[in-house]
C-alpha cells in the first residue's frame, strides 16, 4: 500500500478507536483486546475492563508489558456478586450445602472437555451450524439475542456479524431478534437496562406465543 495511502487508513482507524496513530502503527492496524483496554485511556494512567468497558482502575504497572493486573471488572463486582449469591442460597432459599458458588471458577475451565473430535488449529467450536439446521427445520423457532454495548469479551456486533454471514433464507432470518443494551457482560446490573431488557424480551415472548 502506498504511504500516503497507508497513513490515511492508519489515521482514519486511530480516529475511530480514539487510539492514538502511534498505537495503530505499532499493531499494523490489527488491535487486539487487551491493547485496546490498555492504551485507550493511558495518558489517564487508566485500564478498563474487559467485561464493561465503562469500568476502569488506575493502572498500578504503567511500566510493564503486557498488562499484568486483574481486570477491573471482574476484581470490581465479582466478589459482591459471590457473596451476594452465597447468601442468597442459605437465607433465602433455604439450600444448606458445604459448597460454595463461584461466579467464574478457573479450574473448571481448566477442566472444560469437548465432546467429540476437534482440531487443534480451531480454537473456538461454534454452535452456528446447529443453530442454523434447528432454525431451518423448525418453522416455529424464534431466537432473541442479546448483548451489552461495552463488553469487551463477547462484543454485540459479533453475534451481528455471525447472523450476517449465516445467508439465511428471509423468511428463517425474520425469526431471530437482535436486541442489544447499554452495559457490560451483564448488562442487567444496570437498572435502565435490566427494565428495558425485562420489557424487551415480554414483548418478545408475547408475540412468540
Amino acid at each position: 500500500m502506498p504511504s500516503d495511502e497507508r497513513a490515511a487508513v492508519r489515521d482514519r482507524l486511530a480516529d475511530l478507536t480514539s487510539l492514538s496513530p502511534e498505537v495503530v502503527e505499532r499493531s499494523h492496524g490489527r488491535i487486539v483486546i487487551t491493547t485496546f483496554t490498555r492504551e485507550l485511556l493511558r495518558d489517564e494512567r487508566k485500564v478498563l475492563g474487559l467485561y464493561d468497558a465503562t469500568v476502569t482502575a488506575v493502572d498500578p504497572f504503567p511500566d510493564r508489558e503486557p498488562f499484568p493486573g486483574p481486570d477491573p471488572t471482574l476484581a470490581g463486582y465479582g466478589p459482591v456478586f459471590t457473596a451476594g449469591v452465597n447468601r442468597l442460597i442459605r437465607t433465602e432459599i433455604g439450600v444448606e450445602s458445604e459448597r460454595d458458588y463461584r461466579l467464574l471458577s478457573y479450574e473448571v475451565n481448566a477442566a472444560w472437555k469437548v465432546d467429540g473430535e476437534t482440531n487443534p488449529l480451531v480454537s473456538q467450536i461454534g454452535a452456528t451450524d446447529d443453530f442454523r439446521f434447528g432454525m431451518s427445520l423448525n418453522p416455529n423457532m424464534k431466537a432473541f439475542i442479546s448483548h451489552g454495548h461495552y463488553d469487551l469479551i463477547t462484543p454485540y456486533y459479533g453475534s451481528d456479524r455471525i447472523v450476517n454471514l449465516m445467508r439465511l433464507d428471509p423468511s428463517v432470518a425474520e425469526r431471530i431478534t437482535s436486541h442489544h443494551f447499554d452495559g457490560g457482560h451483564m448488562f442487567y446490573a444496570w437498572e435502565s437496562s435490566r427494565v428495558a431488557f425485562r420489557d424487551a424480551v415480554a414483548e418478545f415472548v408475547a408475540a412468540s406465543s
